[in-house]
């Protein structure tokens, strides 16, 4: 499936892993994969762990973590 790899290769490219990259990954990935989508997922995974790539938040998941750091806060 080149599907993968292309939302990857287009994924690494800009930076950024959006949240409708993602959803797509999942759908394709359900449908089923090959050697060259896993090879694309851990160019991913890899570059996601080394800050080559960033996930996306949305405004909403933004104030969602800043609500729980503050509930997190002793102060």
């Amino acid at each position: 499936m080149a599907l993968i790899k292309r939302v990857v290769e287009d994924t690494i490219a800009t930076g950024y892993l959006t949240q409708q990259a993602e959803e797509r990954l999942r759908r394709l990935f359900a449908q089923g994969c090959d050697l060259g989508d896993l090879d694309a997922l851990t160019q991913l995974q890899e570059a996601i762990s080394t800050g080559a790539v960033q996930r996306f938040a949305t405004p909403g998941q933004k104030e969602i973590a800043a609500c729980r750091a503050e509930a997190r806060s002793p102060y």
